[in-house]
Order: structure tokens, then C-alpha cells, then sequence
């Protein structure tokens, strides 16, 4: 299994890392800690994502209305 740092996961996603910590934090992204770091799962990722797709929670939409 893959495990992907938050930092990659906020690169692959174009989100920042903070808002990457708030969704672990929150729950929403299940994450696993490995020492003093988070680490998430590929398919935690995969099933986070296709999740806000089936309840059309669009968040990359409401990103670009935000910056522009």
C-alpha cells in the first residue's frame, strides 16, 4: 500500500496543506500516524474523493469562484 504525506495530497489535489490538515483533522480524510507525521492512504484518497463526488460537493468549483 501507498502512503502519500499531506504535502503531496495538498500538490495532487491544488489545494493548500493547511486545508488538507483541517479535513484529517475533522475526520473527513482518514489518515494514519507513522511516527510525529500523517500519512494517507491511496485509497483513503481515492474513497475521500469519489465520496464528494457522489454528494456533489464540487469543492474545486468553489475554489476557482473564490480566487476569482
Amino acid at each position: 500500500m501507498n502512503y502519500l504525506s499531506t504535502q503531496s495530497v495538498a500538490d495532487r489535489l491544488s489545494m493548500s496543506p493547511k486545508q488538507i490538515r483541517r479535513y484529517l483533522k475533522s475526520g473527513k480524510l482518514p489518515s494514519i500516524k507513522i511516527g510525529k507525521l500523517r500519512r494517507i492512504s491511496e485509497a483513503d484518497l481515492e474513497k475521500f474523493l469519489d465520496d464528494r463526488k457522489h454528494r456533489g460537493d464540487d469543492w474545486q468549483s468553489r475554489k476557482t469562484l473564490a480566487v476569482a
